[in-house]
């Protein structure tokens, strides 16, 4: 059977993978204490610079980064909970 030369491949038997979902366990209730009572400390650090220092720029930026690293942990706390590791055929994802 002659393959046409406008056609292209069956892209279908490329794309299938097979995946293998492992959920992991979740952080202790203590761990997420830990992850929120650091974020809960950086938000008081980052209303104390405000309150110290007003509106000046470096106070800003103290602020600013402040705030990003609190919900960074917040996030931490969070995403935990729903983390797995998946491995296909051709990767591992985390």
């Amino acid at each position: 059977m002659a393959m046409n030369p406008n056609s292209s491949p069956d892209k279908s038997a490329r794309l299938t993978r097979n995946l293998d979902i492992f959920p992991l366990e979740p952080a202790s209730r203590s761990a997420v204490s830990v992850l929120v009572g650091i974020a809960l400390f950086c938000d008081g650090l980052a209303i104390f610079i405000f309150v110290a220092g007003g509106f000046r720029s470096g106070s800003i930026f103290g602020l600013a980064i402040l705030l990003a690293v609190s919900g960074m942990f917040f996030w931490f706390a969070i995403a935990q909970r729903t983390s797995s590791v998946v491995l296909s055929d051709r990767d591992l994802m985390l």
